[in-house]
């Protein structure tokens, strides 16, 4: 999380970054949807809902078949139509204010999510003892929770991301100095 923090602090590139963070958000949420083997054993309606949170995506859930899609497919053309709205959105923007862009929802985005880990690494603190009662050691069971959470904070900093650089609006304000000398 540090990591991340001091290069948007320090004004580094995070494009990059983020556009492979987002086919790591859709392969995960590929994967969370398509758990079988079995194309019908797949929530495609429920991951096409979710992405469509995400993103207007060109691919619908009547277009994945057993015939024309495997998992990792499936994965690699979303992956492909995310990261190419992704340009097309920086394209729109220009480099300098896309990478503005980036930095100011990355940073705000980990100091929110940061701060609700936090509060949520005291309560799990609080109550770790009553693990006790069930028989496992509160230790083991205390850091194999943060662990998870930290996944967890990991995973929804770049799910977030990824659902505003989509959806936001941007507009550029022109500075008005009076009126025109002449």
């Amino acid at each position: 999380v540090y990591e991340y923090r001091d290069n948007v602090l320090e004004g580094r590139d995070m494009g990059e970054a983020a556009r492979d963070e987002v086919g790591s958000v859709v392969r995960r949420m590929v994967e969370e949807h398509t758990p079988g083997d079995f194309v019908e054993e797949w929530d495609l309606p429920g991951l096409f809902v979710a992405l469509d949170d995400i993103w207007p995506t060109s691919l619908t859930a009547d277009q994945v078949t057993a015939e024309n899609l495997d998992r990792e497919e499936l994965i690699d053309r979303l992956t492909a139509d995310a990261v190419g709205l992704y340009d097309r959105r920086e394209a729109e923007l220009g480099d300098e204010l896309m990478r503005a862009l980036e930095r100011f929802l990355l940073l705000q985005i980990i100091d929110n999510r940061w701060r609700e880990h936090l509060y949520e690494m005291d309560y799990l603190q609080e109550g770790i003892h009553l693990r006790g009662f069930a028989q496992i050691d509160p230790l083991v069971a205390y850091k194999n929770a943060c662990y998870t959470m930290f996944h967890d904070i990991m995973n929804s900093i770049w799910a977030a991301f990824a659902r505003v650089i989509f959806h936001v609006e941007v507009n550029i304000a022109r500075a008005d100095f009076g009126p025109e000398p002449g």
